[in-house]
């Protein structure tokens, strides 16, 4: 409740440096007029020149110290509204109590209510329920103008510290709707900060991706590109001199390296595309895992890795057959980049209550648990070298893991000694009666 009430004030000391201190300047330059214009009227009212300078002195002095002593805001702003106020008090006194000069009063409390602060604004009400008090028992003469008044001195100076109060509640809600307009402020160019950070972030890392991708496409498509002209020559100039087992060899070769290529340029085009590929539809998932097994990739320059397959029967993914294959394929080929020399690749499928789990093990090196913090980020070489072994653009995994959360599904990493396991889980679901059209698709890939 206390909360609730105080949300209903303002705060106070909400202005910036700059801002306070345009508006204590605009209020002493307020107060320093106030210096010839009170010994002005005390001349006018009848005071001799030596007195109307008695008058306007204590003005004078406030006006000063509130400028010797504005870095601190508190004691600067207080002194000021002393000398408003002040202001205020003497053009009563030397007006004789009129009723016309305590309107001053009003004035300055809502100039006071400039500076935002809650120990300038309570020196006010406290100086002029003061004032009228003490100044209207002990002269009752100088402060009231009629009978009643100068009786009930304390009387009338809680009056007038009401209407003073009442006026006083005009400036605090313009106060609070002042606060709480720069505080919608701040927070809008706060967003807008932020939004033009992430922006900027964004398109900073949009430049380093195009230059990674830039980096790693033209070392990559060089490699095969140069195996395939180079065989190609080979079997154009040397043809007739090359045997049989040779020229199957070299064709061969050259087979593989343009599997490897168009394996590269499928990678991309499918991270470009990803949005556009379905991923729902009803998979035989054993169908798929023993056609990409049967395939050779082409993508691995041969470590000598067999791979076995372990099915359960009638599985069957809620996923489209195309991103079926895209997962298998590029789990099982970053398998055979990175297998160790003469183990097995163990590719698994089989069922998990909901789910239809799929993992893909091999016994690999030089690989360790900070690696698999971030071997699902774009263009992520674990050998950035340009020696490297294993060929790549490094966005295998990532569209893996792309498509499997596209489809509702998981995929996690383990790495266990030197086996590393990819386990993917995907929806699993009843096979329908066009399996077979599905199963035809599949194939058609």
């Amino acid at each position: 409740m206390r909360e609730r009430l105080l949300g209903y004030i303002p705060r106070g000391d909400t202005l910036t440096d700059e801002a306070w201190t345009a508006r204590h300047r605009a209020i002493r330059a307020v107060l320093w007029l106030h210096v010839p214009g009170i010994a002005v009227f005390a001349l006018l009212a009848g005071f001799g020149p030596l007195h109307s300078f008695a008058e306007a002195l204590p003005v004078l002095v406030l006006a000063v110290l509130s400028g010797s002593l504005s870095k601190t805001r508190g004691v600067a702003a207080s002194l000021a509204t002393t000398g408003l106020i002040t202001c205020s008090a003497l053009a009563v006194h030397i007006s004789g109590g009129l009723i016309e000069a305590h309107f001053h009063f009003f004035v300055m409390v809502g100039i006071v209510t400039l500076y935002q602060q809650w120990t300038p604004f309570l020196v006010a009400i406290a100086y002029v329920v003061l004032h009228h008090g003490i100044m209207g028992a002990l002269h009752p003469e100088a402060v009231f103008n009629h009978p009643a008044a100068i009786v009930r001195p304390w009387t009338w100076a809680a009056v007038h510290g009401g209407f003073v109060l009442a006026a006083s509640l005009v400036g605090l809600i313009a106060w609070k709707l002042n606060e709480d307009a720069q505080a919608a402020a701040r927070e809008s160019y706060r967003q807008l900060y932020e939004g033009e950070r992430a922006i900027a972030q964004r398109l900073r890392e949009a430049d380093q991706a195009k230059e990674d991708l830039v980096s790693v496409v033209s070392h990559e498509f060089r490699t095969p590109l140069t195996a395939i002209v180079g065989y190609g020559d080979m079997l154009l100039r040397h043809d007739e001199r090359l045997d049989a087992t040779t020229r199957r060899d070299v064709t061969k070769r050259l087979l593989r390296q343009s599997r490897r290529l168009q394996h590269l340029i499928e990678n991309l085009l499918h991270a470009s595309r990803i949005s556009e590929v379905p991923t729902d539809g009803c998979t035989a998932v054993a169908q798929v895992v023993h056609q990409v097994v049967s395939e050779d990739l082409g993508v691995a320059s041969g470590s000598g890795s067999r791979i076995v397959s372990v099915m359960d029967d009638g599985l069957h993914a809620g996923v489209d057959p195309e991103v079926l294959r895209i997962v298998v394929g590029n789990l099982v080929g970053n398998a055979r980049k990175f297998s160790a020399a003469g183990t097995e690749i163990v590719v698994r499928a089989f069922s998990e209550g909901p789910q239809v789990a799929l993992s893909v093990t091999n016994e690999t090196h030089d690989l360790d648990q900070r690696d698999l913090e971030r071997i699902f980020e774009p263009f992520v070489q674990l050998d950035p070298s340009p020696t490297r072994e294993a060929s790549g653009v490094g966005l295998g995994l990532h569209i893996v893991r792309r498509l499997v959360h596209a489809a509702g599904g998981s995929i996690d990493v383990r790495l266990e000694g030197r086996s590393v396991t990819f386990v993917v889980r995907l929806p699993s679901t009843d096979p329908e009666p066009e399996l077979e059209i599905t199963q035809r698709a599949v194939a058609q890939w």
